[in-house]
């Protein structure tokens, strides 16, 4: 296969929203600067109403990357399947790539697979194997995934090793999270607080993201007193649309009585929120009960924003890797004791400065390069293989 090849990459795309939307026209927009053949591939319907918790499966961004996304898969009709292998057949690219991030999508991969030309070759791209919360099936869809993939490859040393404890025979390559390109600049903090209405002399302390059980939100605000905050003079926001009862935090901040310190954005943040509050926060906290691997963190690191995160696999490797923040055991007393101690001048300085140097390390260029050579390549692979080492 030669090295700039033609692709068709499916998952989710623009209009869908969400961190792993952003990411496939990062990837697309990366492949065509290698002189690549892409065309992006998304759903004209992805989740029926009833399975979707939040908000909005769209997005109220109106940029697409750069890179316009066609409206073609059909995530739960059948009958589409066919059609769409037939297509990709007729076009007749070198590789098709499928992003997974869920045991939902695997009929419908499963589905376009069965009918591809054996000849073109097909990459599993993947961002959680092992589902957040956990059903009994999930084992089996990701093995009916697995059958018709040649190579994966993934964001994380955590997922890729997932992968190979279940899929034995296929090569699996991974790389971290790539800092995004396009996102708008970091803005002055005291302009941005004063844009938000927050506190121009406080420490902002920052809990970002889709609101679910294994993100942890609870421990963190189980972490936190009047007593703490008063006298530290931090307050916490939190921003991100909630797949849960709502209710249930705001009775838990009522209850510790931190209305005055807590504030709630339960909405789903677009580029421009994300400037703002990034912009204007002193520390990330990513209390976290499991994570796969977290595309927070670049997020983070391209606002220069220090992070305190929970000690499980995906997320505190990095962060001890690049000494960017803190880890913390998740229960709360370790949690606000790492958060009062992240926002000491000398150790927020530090963490910016490692934040500042490690940032070359996490390069959509780099890591496309990487990624087309483990797609041309025939040699058999079948342990997770790293491609930064230790010190980068």
């Amino acid at each position: 296969m030669e090295k700039h090849c033609s692709m068709i990459l499916i998952g989710p795309a623009f209009p869908y929203r969400g961190g792993i939307s952003e990411t496939q026209h990062q990837f697309a927009s990366a492949l065509v600067q290698k002189g690549c053949n892409i065309q992006l591939w998304t759903f004209t319907t992805l989740y029926p109403r009833f399975l979707f918790p939040g908000s909005s499966q769209y997005s109220s961004d109106s940029t697409n990357n750069g890179l316009n996304a066609l409206r073609k898969v059909h995530a739960y009709n059948p009958k589409n399947w066919k059609i769409i292998a037939q297509e990709i057949n007729y076009i007749n690219p070198q590789v098709v790539v499928f992003r997974y991030y869920t045991p939902y999508l695997s009929f419908c991969y499963w589905g376009i697979m069965k009918y591809l030309n054996q000849k073109i070759l097909r990459i599993g791209f993947v961002d959680n194997w092992i589902a957040h919360e956990k059903r009994w099936i999930d084992g089996l869809l990701n093995q009916l995934f697995g059958k018709g993939i040649d190579k994966f490859s993934a964001f994380s040393e955590n997922v890729a090793s997932e992968i190979a404890s279940s899929i034995h025979s296929k090569p699996i390559w991974y790389a971290q999270h790539p800092i995004a390109k396009d996102l708008p600049p970091k803005m002055q903090k005291t302009k941005a607080r004063k844009q938000l209405g927050w506190n121009v002399s406080s420490h902002i302390v920052l809990f970002y993201g889709i609101i679910r059980k294994y993100k942890g939100l609870d421990l963190l605000l189980k972490s936190l007193s009047r007593d703490l905050l008063d006298s530290k003079n931090i307050e916490l926001k939190i921003v991100g649309d909630c797949y849960q009862k709502k209710t249930y935090y705001r009775h838990l901040i009522q209850k510790k009585n931190l209305e005055q310190k807590i504030q709630c954005y339960f909405e789903f943040a677009d580029q421009s929120m994300t400037q703002l509050v990034f912009s204007a926060a002193d520390l990330l906290v990513l209390p976290y009960r499991s994570t796969s691997q977290s595309g927070i963190i670049p997020l983070s690191y391209h606002y220069d924003l220090p992070l305190v995160v929970s000690n499980v696999k995906g997320i505190a490797q990095i962060i001890q890797k690049d000494q960017t923040g803190f880890i913390s055991e998740n229960f709360p007393n370790d949690i606000s004791q790492k958060i009062v101690t992240a926002l000491q001048k000398e150790n927020l300085i530090h963490f910016k400065t490692n934040i500042s140097r490690c940032k070359k390390s996490y390069d959509w260029d780099d890591f496309t390069e990487k990624w087309l050579a483990y797609v041309d390549s025939n040699e058999p692979q079948t342990q997770p293989k790293k491609i930064f080492s230790d010190d980068t």
